[in-house]
């Protein structure tokens, strides 16, 4: 997801939280091995940008998925009839793993992984690390959070931003 949440701040979001007409997330709640609860940090409790390609996506979901009411799950497991999220372990063993595997990545791919994408992609995009730390919740867009990419694009394209 082109956001920059933790696993535990993605899995947390209830439709309610999506603003699709300000274009936002509104990260309120995390959850952790099904247990709901606050945030990691105080930082992380403020709207989040949510992209056009990334609001379409959602409003796709949400046309797909049978748990679409404000207090249901952005993404309520089947499972449990909607009243838990899909655990973030599952999603990442039985789908983004094999996913990572078949188009033959070389480094193993975790939910952090995606996060240090994020942020290398808003520096690429020319964010400043405080630019870069009020639209995703990534504390600063350097060294340790970003990685060079063996290919470059043309300034303002990127992957998430075509």
């Amino acid at each position: 997801m082109g956001t920059g949440l933790r696993r535990s701040e993605l899995f947390a979001l209830k439709w309610k939280d999506v603003d699709f007409a300000a274009k936002h997330l509104s990260v309120t709640r995390s959850i952790v091995s099904q247990v709901v609860g606050v945030c990691k940090t105080e930082a992380s409790q403020k709207p989040v940008p949510l992209h056009e390609s990334l609001a379409q996506a959602l409003l796709e979901w949400r046309r797909h998925t049978s748990f679409r009411k404000r207090e249901d799950w952005v993404f309520a497991s089947p499972h449990s009839n909607g009243k838990r999220p899909y655990w973030a372990q599952a999603i990442m063993r039985y789908h983004v793993a094999p996913a990572s595997r078949r188009i033959q990545l070389q480094k193993r791919v975790g939910w952090h992984t995606f996060r240090h994408t994020y942020a290398t992609m808003l520096k690429q995009v020319g964010l400043t690390s405080k630019s870069c730390k009020s639209c995703s919740g990534i504390p600063r867009c350097d060294a340790r959070w970003t990685h060079t990419p063996k290919q470059s694009y043309p300034p303002g394209k990127t992957l998430c931003f075509q």
